[in-house]
Parts: C-alpha cells; sequence; structure tokens
C-alpha cells in the first residue's frame, strides 16, 4: 500500500514569515501580552496613591490599608 499526499493536506498549513526562527504571528502575541503585562504594573502601583490621596486625603494613616488593597490587586 502506498500512501499519496492529497493537495489538501499540503495547503492545511500556512507559511509565515520567520523572525528570529519563528513565526511572525508568535510574535505579535507575544508582544500583545508583553504590553498588556507593562500596562497592568504600570498602573497597579498607582492604585495605592490613588486610594491614599482620594478617600485619606492624603494623610498616611490609610497607607496599611491601600497597601493591602494593592497586595490582593
Amino acid at each position: 500500500m502506498s500512501q499519496t499526499s492529497t493537495a489538501g493536506d499540503a495547503a492545511s498549513t500556512p507559511d509565515y514569515p520567520q523572525l528570529l526562527g519563528h513565526p511572525r504571528p508568535l510574535w505579535m502575541l507575544f508582544m500583545t501580552e508583553f504590553w498588556e503585562r507593562f500596562a497592568f504594573y504600570s498602573v497597579s502601583w498607582a492604585l495605592a496613591l490613588y486610594i491614599v490621596a482620594e478617600f485619606y486625603h492624603g494623610d498616611s494613616s490609610g497607607q496599611a490599608w491601600a497597601s493591602a488593597i494593592f497586595g490582593s490587586y
């Protein structure tokens, strides 16, 4: 018995251009995730400052509570 490949098998896997040995859509996925994490961590530190400024009017008495909220976030 011999197996023959059909044109449908070859067409099922697209050929993507490579960048450093990886397909370009993988790089796009990586960069999207990278910038999403960057935005999350760059905004999350401001949450504690916002809580202290908004709810405690800048008084440091709310620092412990704001830090707990930041830690759970």
